[in-house]
């Protein structure tokens, strides 16, 4: 098996298709498991540079403690979910060979994983990070649009970073940021959010404004891809039919949002990937409102201008 190191080269074109790949699809648990060995075997000339280049990523870092097969195991993995992921977002997931991904090599106490915005890098790490890279990819999204192409003088973040608040009126932009914000500001207006409030009092990680979009990101990913590719997120309904799963939307909470997020996406496939139209100017957006089952369809109104409860910027 050919030996892979960190490279931040990206020249040769991506080969896909195989036993190999068709055993991965439908194995990504087997991330440490001995019978792995014989599929390393049969795609043994693994080039990571084709990984780099298919996804125009900048690099790939591995820690210290990765052999050589977990390496192989981590990268295969990855790259089957990132083609489950371009489909939704397009090919240019490194945003033009900015963003990176490292494999147990930057892990951080208690997190499965973590997105560095100063390094642009996703870290997974070694044994708990497959499920988790739809939600660090919603913070590369979140936050490589909103520091870069759809701009706000206070917030770098499309959904305002680490700010709390319900509502940030201040966090104008355009198009990107306007549906970014509708979403989490939904979210937070939702029976699941109230109780995930309740039950973590003092706890402001799972109330920041990055934090929210990541985890709707995450359950919109397992969604519209079916959940396939376990490397990638869980399957929907482990989102949505447990009640302890209240930091995700249920299904009918998830349902009425979904319009916003499949425009939403189509329109950073189409800006980020294929040169689409320029970004048009947006108001702070309207705000729905979560109706319950047997209510009315949701009605809308215009976000309040109460001033946030945080407005620095991130």
């Amino acid at each position: 098996m050919k030996k892979i190191v960190d490279t931040y080269s990206n020249s040769i074109k991506p080969i896909t298709g195989g036993r190999c790949q068709r055993w991965w699809e439908s194995n990504m648990n087997n991330l440490n498991s001995a019978k792995n060995k014989k599929h390393r075997e049969e795609d043994a000339e693994l080039d990571i540079h084709k990984f780099l280049n298919e996804f125009n990523l900048k690099g790939v870092e591995f820690g210290n403690w990765l052999q050589q097969g977990e390496r192989y195991d981590h990268l295969l993995a990855a790259g089957y979910a990132l083609y489950e992921l371009s489909k939704l977002v397009g090919k240019n997931i490194g945003f033009d060979y900015n963003v990176g991904i490292a494999f147990g090599a930057r892990g951080m106490r208690g997190a499965a994983a973590h997105f560095e915005p100063l390094a642009n890098m996703i870290n997974l790490t070694k044994m708990n990070g497959h499920g988790t890279l739809a939600h660090e990819y919603g913070h590369v999204l979140d936050y490589n649009i909103g520091a870069y192409l759809d701009q706000n003088k206070l917030y770098s973040y499309l959904s305002g970073g680490r700010s709390v608040s319900n509502q940030l009126p201040g966090n104008t932009g355009k198009e990107l940021r306007a549906m970014v914000n509708q979403i989490v500001d939904y979210v937070k207006t939702t029976d699941s959010y109230k109780k995930l409030f309740k039950g973590t009092p003092g706890s402001p990680y799972w109330h920041r404004r990055t934090e929210v979009f990541a985890r709707f990101f995450e359950q919109y990913v397992a969604y519209k891809t079916k959940s396939s590719n376990s490397y990638l997120c869980r399957r929907f309904d482990w989102y949505t039919t447990s009640m302890s799963k209240i930091a995700y939307l249920q299904e009918d909470e998830f349902m009425q949002i979904l319009p916003v997020a499949d425009k939403l996406v189509a329109r950073i496939k189409d800006y980020c990937s294929e040169d689409g139209l320029p970004l048009k100017a947006k108001p702070y957006p309207e705000l729905i409102i979560y109706k319950p089952k047997g209510q009315a369809k949701e009605e809308t109104k215009t976000a309040s201008t109460k001033q946030p409860q945080d407005t620095k910027a991130t």
